[in-house]
């Protein structure tokens, strides 16, 4: 009886409950790593189709002609568009110019930072001549004849109708570049147009074009992309001929292992005029294509 009852109270040896710590240790930080690795995952493949639903929004509101109201600034044309703030107009009374487009500039330096974020970008909206000859009322059919300007507090302009964004879920571009063009060219800028086909930004839904913005890149101050806008409009006419239908690759990284691409327009065949302004995306544990460092 003796024996049985000094075995019945027998406990565990320091040994044996450090080895059993130490193993439902190991047990909880794969379990912890686990869960995070899966909520991470989750977390940037909810950020990358956030930026998706954002660009094909911009595409949409191109096409159908959604854009800020009129009536809440001026825009006469003695040349080049001049915007200025104003009390509201009554409908009509911004004959002499039409929205051309917006622009997306990704990884920028927005007004106020003091240093580029890669996780900022904004997206401007752009203002042209409804007519290059307003005598004949004839309408231009380039971006040289319609004098691109952007809505944005510069030489041309107070009116300011940009809008400031963030990439969700920490996650940051890493690289943009036109994968129809040789050598695979970096930009920091893609624009979305209506036709210059009859009036540019009449009723009803449009033909959008999406064209590479050429010298733009990522880290640029907004302030220069809208600039060089503003002052190289011929720039424009000569991205749109040089490359009619670039293949935007928005190169994205979030946490450890994380790596996406967002595609924007372009086929595999750069003379295609097939779905030319689709998106995709596509998610990998490791870089994708060029989007290697």
């Amino acid at each position: 009886m003796q024996h049985k009852k000094a075995m019945l109270t027998q406990g565990y040896t320091i040994v044996e409950v450090m080895v059993f710590l130490a193993v439902a240790g190991l047990m909880f930080v794969l379990a912890a790593t686990f869960i995070s690795g899966k909520q991470s995952k989750a977390e940037f493949k909810q950020g990358i189709n956030a930026v998706n639903t954002q660009v094909q929004q911009v595409i949409s509101d191109v096409s159908n002609g959604y854009y800020p109201p009129k009536q809440s600034f001026s825009c006469s044309s003695t040349g080049a568009p001049n915007l200025q703030t104003t009390t509201p107009n009554e409908q009509g009374a911004n004959a002499d110019c039409v929205f051309l487009g917006k622009v997306i500039q990704f990884s920028d330096q927005q007004a106020g930072m003091t240093a580029p974020d890669p996780a900022a970008y904004s997206i401007f909206t752009v203002v042209g001549n409804q007519f290059k000859d307003k005598t004949t009322l004839t309408p231009p059919t380039n971006f040289a004849q319609a004098q691109p300007t952007v809505a944005y507090t510069s030489t041309r302009s107070n009116v300011n109708l940009t809008e400031s964004k963030r990439l969700e879920w920490s996650i940051e571009v890493t690289k943009m570049y036109d994968a129809n063009q040789s050598g695979n060219p970096s930009v920091g800028a893609v624009g979305f147009f209506s036709s210059f086909s009859g009036t540019i930004s009449g009723s009803g839904s449009q033909t959008v074009s999406a064209v590479a913005i050429p010298s733009s890149k990522l880290n640029l101050p907004e302030s220069k992309m809208v600039r060089w806008i503003d002052d190289r409009p011929g720039g424009l006419d000569n991205a749109a001929a040089n490359a009619p239908n670039p293949k935007i690759i928005l190169c994205l990284k979030g946490g450890v292992n994380d790596y996406g691409t967002l595609t924007i327009g372009g086929s595999d065949d750069p003379n295609s005029s097939g779905q030319r302004l689709s998106t995709s995306i596509q998610i990998s544990a490791t870089p994708i294509g060029a989007c290697l460092p």
